[in-house]
């Protein structure tokens, strides 16, 4: 039948999930690689994840290093920081430099923050005392894309 683009008949079971299908054409897709195809059809809603078995889970179980999913794809390409647009120029260290029409730096925004740690000597005389202190400097930076992320921020680990 002409109209009917891809079949799956690797077994008797419902479709659902991720499975091969073999395309009737396989010109119809180029990521298809000639023939066939991994494609996902899930039932799950909007706020649930779509195990590679069909199952659905909570959205908020992906890529919290507990494998929710009978097959364990809840936890599989869990990469919350996505550097593709990027490549390999960028710098954590330092923030976004944004040039004008005028081709002048434009300012960006560092919120700067310092926590002392240790007070290591207070010389009352002198009027002076020494501190052990750690300075943090946070940015946005819109080159960033994220995904994946957790309501619980020790959850979201940048790994290398």
């Amino acid at each position: 039948d002409e109209s009917t683009i891809a079949t799956y008949n690797t077994s008797n079971r419902f479709p659902i999930g991720q499975n091969k299908w073999v395309l009737n054409n396989p010109d119809i897709c180029a990521k298809s690689g000639g023939g066939g195809l991994e494609l996902m059809l899930s039932y799950c809603g909007k706020e649930q994840f779509s195990c590679s078995d069909g199952n659905c889970i909570g959205i908020e179980k992906k890529c919290d290093f507990v494998m929710d999913c009978s097959d364990g794809s809840d936890e599989s390409n869990c990469s919350i920081l996505k550097l593709e647009k990027i490549g390999k120029r960028y710098s954590p260290g330092i923030p976004n430099i944004l040039v004008n029409s005028n081709n002048k730096i434009v300012a960006s925004d560092v919120k700067i923050s310092m926590e002392i740690r240790e007070f290591t000597s207070i010389k009352e005389m002198d009027h002076t005392f020494s501190v052990k202190f750690r300075m943090v400097a946070e940015w946005f930076d819109p080159r960033l894309t994220w995904s994946d992320l957790s309501h619980d921020e020790n959850l979201n680990i940048l790994t290398e």
